[in-house]
């Protein structure tokens, strides 16, 4: 199904139906020259991703089918593979630029350090630090927190103990709650939000350390295998303030 060749013209004829469709923005075909759907994976923890990316991409003229979420490593891979054909939420770096097209930003993440309250009086203000080292550290991998992590500090040194689950923020979290991990590293509008839905007493069992790490920019990330360049130009013509603090919104209601 992830076979497709794309046609990017002004007035596209489907072999099934007998009139043309016309457009100002891009539209995407497949192999038989009729429009498709965007295919995008599920996000984990933002339901209101969806929302935010199906009307994002109607006003460029383009729909979504989503598929059932996929972990990051095989979501980067699939969207360099142009079996997927776009991710919201992902840093730019120059490796990264061989594959895929950035939008404008989109929003600035930022981490947190949470842990069970018996490491309340350690200093975990770095992932380097010594005291780092008895912990068992695991992450959240939503927003691919291991790439950002491992741009910023030596992963092969710094915390060989660190584990990448492919869970929920709430899942990661109850893994504190239930002692079996000592530090979780996750985005702090994840934890907020989740804080916030349970309520103070769930949460009272979970100490946020000073963050220590803000994340790069985020962008849409494209296909370069399976969408046009002209369809990120179209999503950047969009992207006004409106549209940037309505994904702000979605990621961290609370800011």
């Amino acid at each position: 199904m992830f076979n497709r060749l794309l046609f990017i013209v002004a007035v596209g004829f489907c072999a099934n139906t007998s009139h043309a469709t016309q457009s100002l923005v891009p539209l995407i075909y497949d192999e038989n020259g009729c429009s498709r759907p965007l295919v995008v994976s599920k996000s984990y923890n933002y339901a209101c991703m969806n929302a935010f990316q199906d009307d994002l991409f109607a006003a460029v003229n383009c729909q979504i089918d989503y598929v059932e979420p996929i972990l990051p490593a095989r979501k980067l891979l699939m969207l360099a593979e142009g079996k997927i054909d776009l991710i919201s939420g992902l840093s730019e770096t120059p490796e990264r630029q061989i594959n895929y097209r950035f939008s404008d930003p989109i929003f600035q993440e930022e981490f947190s350090v949470l842990g069970h309250p018996s490491t309340a009086d350690q200093p975990v203000y770095d992932l380097c630090d010594t005291a780092m080292q008895s912990f068992n550290l695991v992450a959240n991998l939503e927003l691919f927190i291991s790439d950002e992590v491992s741009e910023m500090y030596d992963t092969k040194t710094c915390y060989q103990s660190l584990q990448p689950f492919p869970y929920s923020g709430e899942q990661l979290l109850s893994m504190i709650k239930a002692k079996r991990a000592d530090i979780v590293l996750m985005q702090t509008s994840i934890f907020e939000k989740i804080a916030k839905e349970k309520g103070e007493q769930w949460a009272q069992d979970i100490v946020k350390h000073p963050s220590i790490i803000i994340g790069a920019q985020n962008h849409i990330a494209f296909s370069k295998q399976s969408t046009p360049a002209n369809l990120v130009e179209a999503v950047d013509e969009m992207l006004d303030e409106q549209w940037v603090s309505r994904f702000e919104q979605c990621i961290a209601p609370d800011r």
